[in-house]
């Protein structure tokens, strides 16, 4: 008898939740000039963004500026540590210099030979790899920056990198992925994506590409040799992507400043979220899987995307489960059912 008026005040509950959540501002703007590239650190919950003096440290929990770093170079790319406590990034000029973010001056290295076009750390934070436009790899220590080896193999600009436990996986602008073996720099396996690609992003986990090429854009396994398509458009470009931490969603972000959210797996919508149109938008970063952060020139703009999609509809479309008996002991029964066609992944 004490579960009715439970469950009456928990509903009660919940339709002024619903009431305070779609009152409040789906979106909280931190004015940067220049703000362009974005890129967030799990751990801390901070972003890095570069913008017209150099790269702000913004907390993505209130959209405070917690510190800033005085640069004028032409920044092209940056990596948080795996502690979250420095930055490492490259320029066009070929420059690279690291930051730790609770001091005011940047450790300048001993540059590259062509502009840095991608960055990435080891797991374990001692070192980093360097990608340039000339497709050189250059492994060097945390300390000094000193080269620890170069990797030869690609003959074209490095589109992103990506460290495991015990691999570096790069992919260039001709699509041409190699994995090596991060102690030895012995390349281990090489294969070439149909097409020369546009943009390129490694899921965190190192198990996925999202690459962009003229016509398409793909979810290629590189364990599995599985492919999956986006149904994105090809003539609205994609300029920027992100995946988030658990590497199960990946955000596209196109030159109209639309941006979707995908099921990694399936390849469908796991949000079109057609209100988040940014003109001029620059880059974004997923927070988690309903945050994000797009930079467009003028500000930082936090979205929370359960504020801008159409939950009614959502959860109209939602598939219903029953499993019976539960619990159960040999043999089950699992029902299924969806309001219309829809990828479905059970687990």
């Amino acid at each position: 008898h004490s579960i009715i008026p439970t469950m009456k005040i928990l509903s009660t509950l919940l339709v002024l939740l619903c009431c305070l959540v779609f009152t409040s501002r789906a979106q909280e703007n931190i004015p940067l000039p220049g703000a362009n590239l974005v890129v967030f650190h799990t751990g801390t919950t901070l972003l890095a963004v570069t913008y017209n003096e150099g790269i702000a440290i913004i907390t993505s929990a209130d959209g405070s500026i917690v510190s800033t770093l005085k640069s004028s170079d032409s920044i092209t790319v940056l990596a948080w540590s795996s502690d979250g406590k420095s930055l490492i990034f490259g320029c066009k000029d070929g420059s690279v210099r690291l930051w730790n973010t609770a001091e005011i001056k940047a450790q300048t290295f001993t540059p590259a030979k062509s502009a840095i076009t991608a960055l990435e750390w080891s797991p374990d934070g001692t070192q980093f790899v360097v990608g340039t436009a000339a497709g050189l790899l250059e492994q060097r220590d945390r300390q000094k920056g000193k080269t620890v080896r170069t990797l030869k193999g690609h003959t074209t600009g490095i589109a992103d990198i990506v460290w495991t436990k015990d691999e570096l996986r790069s992919v260039d602008i001709q699509g041409a992925i190699i994995r090596w073996e991060s102690t030895t720099g012995t390349s281990l396996s090489a294969f070439q994506l149909p097409k020369p690609i546009i943009t390129a992003a490694w899921s965190p986990n190192g198990s996925s590409l999202l690459s962009v090429d003229a016509t398409s854009t793909i979810i290629q396994n590189i364990l599995t040799g599985t492919q999956t398509l986006l149904a994105t458009s090809t003539k609205a470009g994609i300029r920027s992507v992100s995946w988030n931490a658990h590497s199960t969603l990946v955000t596209t972000l196109d030159s109209s400043g639309k941006v979707i959210v995908w099921e990694a797996f399936s390849g469908a919508p796991f949000i079109n979220a057609n209100s988040v149109r940014e003109s001029n938008a620059q880059s974004l970063a997923m927070i988690n899987d309903l945050r994000i952060a797009v930079t467009n020139r003028k500000d930082v703009i936090l979205y929370d995307l359960t504020m801008v999609t159409d939950v009614p509809a959502l959860l109209a479309a939602m598939p219903t489960l029953r499993v019976y008996p539960n619990p159960m002991l040999q043999n089950g029964v699992i029902e299924l059912s969806v309001a219309a066609p829809m990828y479905v992944h059970l687990s």
